[in-house]
């Protein structure tokens, strides 16, 4: 089983080098200010990442361990900009205009909890300022570190990858109606797979606030993808993360969900491969 290698977008990362480097921020040491080689260094930890998840997913596949796909809108944990136009507001603090945004929502909250019952396996933005890693504000949020199993593949190929079958379940979180998630839902519904998912939706934030704040061309807030969505009429469990959070603080859902997942793992190896190739087969015949 093979994975494609990650192709980062790195627009980002270097309007921030080049703006440290121009401001005097650049630190060669990396102790007062952007270290010389933050960009490269995400870059390289970044795929280190994307292997160690690519070997998870194969040892997945040979041994039956039941993991959880998570399939997300990326805004909902981080938005990044980066454009080439002044900032209309702040140019004359420098030419580049670049923006981070971090969300902590109650859908990460509930992701959260999930990660201390099993492993977690998400497709990641290859384009995010720090491809999701940065290890301060993940300290800073409380963001578990097993829900850090990113597999950077390719928006227009992954849906040609096994995950969805390999999968013992599928979490789907989203907040925005995109055509990047509709695909998603569609493929996990041709797959016979939306028995095994579940919706987590999230309440739509612009993340950027007045656009007029920001010079260039930036993301638009999308359409709100609601419960009664025709996209979702296959899909039995859809739940809103606030009222997760809110009317179910002993956890049954979560306890439910990965009722399948725990007990698969108690099962021998044996078993558990032959459960898996039934599926494989189910699915492609």
């Amino acid at each position: 089983m093979s994975f494609p290698q990650p192709e980062f977008k790195t627009e980002f990362l270097d309007a921030m080098m080049r703006e440290a480097r121009r401001t005097g921020r650049h630190d060669p040491e990396g102790t007062t200010g952007v270290p010389r080689d933050y960009d490269a260094r995400h870059i390289r930890l970044a795929g280190q990442i994307h292997h160690a998840t690519a070997n998870l997913v194969r040892r997945s596949a040979c041994t039956g361990d039941p993991t959880v796909l998570l399939l997300r809108n990326f805004d909902l944990t981080e938005t990044s900009f980066a454009g080439s136009q002044r900032n209309r507001i702040f140019e004359q603090a420098g030419p580049e205009n670049y923006v981070r945004t971090i969300r902590f929502t109650n859908g990460q909250r509930i992701l959260n909890q999930l990660a201390e019952i099993t492993d977690i396996v998400q497709v990641a933005d290859t384009k995010a300022a720090a491809f999701g890693i940065d290890s301060q504000i993940d300290s800073l949020l409380g963001v578990h570190m097993k829900l850090k199993r990113f597999l950077y593949l390719p928006d227009d190929g992954w849906l040609d990858s096994v995950l969805v079958v390999l999968a013992e379940r599928i979490v789907v979180w989203a907040g925005e109606k995109t055509p990047a998630l509709l695909r998603e839902l569609e493929l996990i519904e041709e797959l016979g797979r939306a028995d095994d998912s579940v919706v987590i939706l999230e309440r739509p934030v612009d993340p950027f606030g007045n656009p007029e704040f920001w010079a260039g061309e930036v993301p638009q807030l999308g359409e709100a993808l609601t419960p009664d969505d025709p996209a979702l009429t296959g899909f039995p469990v859809i739940v809103r993360a606030d009222d997760v959070v809110s009317d179910d603080p002993g956890n049954s859902f979560l306890r439910e969900f990965t009722r399948p997942v725990i007990d698969l793992r108690r099962r021998p190896i044996a078993e558990r491969v032959t459960w898996m190739r039934r599926r494989l087969d189910a699915a492609w015949g």
